[in-house]
C-alpha cells in the first residue's frame, strides 16, 4: 500500500510540473539569451512569483549573496541557463509555498545550480535539469525537505553531485527518476562529515555504476552516514543497482535496500577496491543481479554487516545474497545477521519488509548496542531499542510486552494482545474501571470491565486504534467509587 501511495503522490508532482505557469503575477528577467554570462557582486533577493533566468548567472565571492523567498518559481530558458553561486545562498520555501527550479521547456532542460559557499535549501523542487540539478562544492550546506525529480547528466550525479567541503547534510529529501552515467540520484567524492537522513531514493537510473548512489571518495574523506533511508527500485545497466562504491567507507544505519536491479554485479550494493561499507540494522531484500551478488558484491574490498537481514535477493550466476570475488571469509565481518535464513517477512507478496511475529530474528540483534549509532526510532517511527534489545533489520517488531511494575492489589493480573486489542485481566472482588495515562499524565483511555456472571475475573479490552494508542509507555490505574490507585505500567510496542 505504501508503494501505491508513493506512486500516486509522484504522479501528482509530475502533473504539477506540467501545470506550472510561466510569467504569471510579478516577475523579473535576469540576462538575455545572447549573454555569455552575467556576474553579480551585490546582495540579491528574489521575492517575486517568477524569475526568468536566460543565461549563466554568476554570484561573485565577497560582498554578494542570493536569497530566494518562499513561493518563487525560478524558470530557466536554455540548457545553458544556470546559477553559479560563489557566495552565501538561501532558498527557504515552506510546505505550502515551495520554491521551484525548473525549465521553461522540459524537453530542453536547464543547467543546474552550483554552490561554493554556505547554503541553506529547504522545501524546494529541482526538476528536469540536463546537467545535474545541484552541485555542492562547499562547507556547511544543508538541504532539507526537497524533491529532486527527472534530472539527468552525461556524467556523475543526476540529482546531486557532492565534490568537496565538510558538514553537508541532506534531510527528508526525495530523489526519484533521476539519471546519470554513475550515481543516478547522488554522486559523492571529496566530502567530510556527510549526513543523509530520512531520505528516499526510488526509481533512479545509471548506465554504468550506482543506480541511486555512486561513491568514489578520496582517502581524506571516507566517512559519511545514511540513517533511516530507503533505496528502492533503482536500476543500473552496469554494476550496483542500488549503489556502487570505490574507495569509500560510508555507514548505513536502519536503511532498506530493496528491489534494485543490476545488469552486471551487485543488485543492491556493489563495492570495489578500497571500499568498505558498514551496514547496521539494514534490510537488504528482493534485489537482483544479472551476474553475481544479488544483495552485495565485493571485489578487493569488504563490508561490516551487523544486525542485518538479507532476504529474497537473487543473482543469475553466483551469490544470491553475498558474493566476494576474493573470498568472503577474508573480507567480510558479519555479526548478528540473518543472511537468507531465519527471516520471516510480514507479507512477501506485498513486499512488506517488516518481520512476521514468528521470525527468529526478533530480539536477535547485538545486545551491546554501544557505538552502533542507532537512532531512537526505526523506519516506522517506532522505538528502535525496547527492553534493552534490538531486532535485526530496519524495522523493530511491535507488540505489547509484559507489565513492568508489579501491581499491589489485586494480586493476580496479566495482559495479552491479539492484533489490535490488548486484554487486561485481573482476579479480584471489586468492580474496577481501568484508566490509561501516557507519561505526560494525559488520559488516553477509560474502560469498564467485561465479565460473565459468577466470575471474579475482570477483563478490560483496549482497542489501540479506537483509543488512538501509539507505541510508548503508559500508566495503568484501576478505579472504583472509592479508590483510584496506580497499579502498574505497560509498554506498548
Amino acid at each position: 500500500m505504501k508503494k501505491i501511495l508513493i506512486k500516486k503522490w509522484l504522479l501528482t508532482v509530475l502533473v504539477l510540473f506540467g501545470m506550472v505557469g510561466f510569467g504569471y503575477g510579478s516577475s523579473i528577467t535576469v540576462g538575455t539569451l545572447d549573454d555569455v554570462d552575467i556576474r553579480l557582486s551585490e546582495h540579491v533577493v528574489w521575492d517575486v512569483d517568477t524569475v526568468n533566468v536566460m543565461t549563466h548567472v554568476v554570484f561573485m565571492p565577497g560582498n554578494s549573496s542570493l536569497t530566494i523567498q518562499k513561493g518563487t518559481h525560478v524558470i530557466f530558458h536554455a540548457d545553458t541557463a544556470r546559477l553559479n553561486i560563489m557566495s552565501t545562498f538561501s532558498a527557504l520555501g515552506t510546505k505550502v509555498d515551495s520554491i521551484w527550479f525548473i525549465p521553461s521547456d522540459t524537453s530542453v532542460g536547464w543547467g543546474g545550480i552550483e554552490v561554493l559557499e554556505v547554503s541553506n535549501i529547504s522545501f524546494c523542487h529541482f526538476g528536469f535539469s540536463v546537467k545535474g540539478a545541484l552541485s555542492i562544492l562547499s562547507d556547511s550546506v544543508s538541504v532539507r525537505n526537497t524533491i529532486f525529480i527527472k534530472n539527468k547528466v552525461n556524467g556523475w550525479g543526476g540529482g546531486v553531485k557532492i565534490g568537496g567541503g565538510k558538514g553537508v547534510s541532506i534531510l527528508k529529501c526525495i530523489f526519484t527518476n533521476n539519471q546519470a552515467e554513475s550515481g543516478g540520484a547522488i554522486q559523492i567524492s571529496t566530502v567530510k562529515d556527510l549526513v543523509v537522513e530520512q531520505c528516499h531514493f526510488m526509481e533512479n537510473y545509471a548506465s554504468k555504476k550506482g543506480g541511486a548512489l555512486f561513491f568514489n571518495t578520496s582517502n581524506s574523506a571516507k566517512v559519511g552516514k545514511f540513517i533511516n533511508c530507503t533505496i528502492t527500485n533503482n536500476t543500473c545497466d552496469g554494476s550496483g543497482g542500488g549503489m556502487s562504491l570505490e574507495d569509500a567507507e560510508p555507514t548505513f544505519i536502519n536503511c532498506v535496500i530493496a528491489d534494485n536491479w543490476s545488469g552486471n554485479n551487485g543488485g543492491g550494493v556493489h563495492t570495489l577496491e578500497g571500499a568498505r561499507p558498514k551496514l547496521i540494522n539494514c534490510t537488504v531484500a528482493f534485489n537482483y543481479a544479472d551476474n553475481s551478488g544479488g544483495g552485495l558484491y565485493t571485489d578487493a574490498s569488504g563490508a561490516d554487516i551487523i544486525n542485518c537481514l538479507f532476504a529474497k535477493n537473487k543473482s543469475k550466476a553466483d551469490g544470491n545474497h553475498l558474493f566476494d570475488r576474493n573470498g568472503m571469509d577474508v573480507n567480510h565481518k558479519i555479526e548478528f545477521s540473518a543472511i537468507g535464513n531465519g527471516y520471516l517477512l510480514a507479507d512477501t507478496a506485498a513486499r512488506d519488509l517488516r518481520q512476521d511475529k514468528e521470525s527468529n530474528t526478533i530480539n536477535a540483534g547485538k545486545e551491546d548496542t554501544t557505538g552502533l549509532g542507532l537512532p531512537t526510532v526505526d523506519l516506522d517511527g517506532n522505538p528502535r531499542i525496547v527492553d534493552g534489545r534490538v531486532d535485526q533489520g530496519a524495522y523493530e517488531h511491535q507488540e505489547v510486552t509484559e507489565l513492568v511494575k508489579d501491581w499491589q492489589s489485586p494480586r493476580t493480573w496479566w495482559a495479552e494482545r491479539e492484533d489490535d486489542v490488548i486484554t487486561f485481566t485481573v482476579l479480584g472482588e471489586y468492580k474496577y474501571g481501568l484508566q490509561l495515562y501516557d507519561v505526560t499524565g494525559t488520559l488516553t483511555g477509560s474502560l469498564s470491565p467485561v465479565f460473565k456472571d459468577g466470575e471474579t475475573m475482570y477483563r478490560w479490552c483496549l482497542s489501540l486504534k479506537k483509543q488512538s494508542v501509539t507505541p510508548g509507555m503508559y500508566i495503568v490505574r484501576l478505579k472504583n467509587q472509592s479508590t483510584s490507585l496506580i497499579r502498574g505500567t505497560v509498554l506498548v510496542r
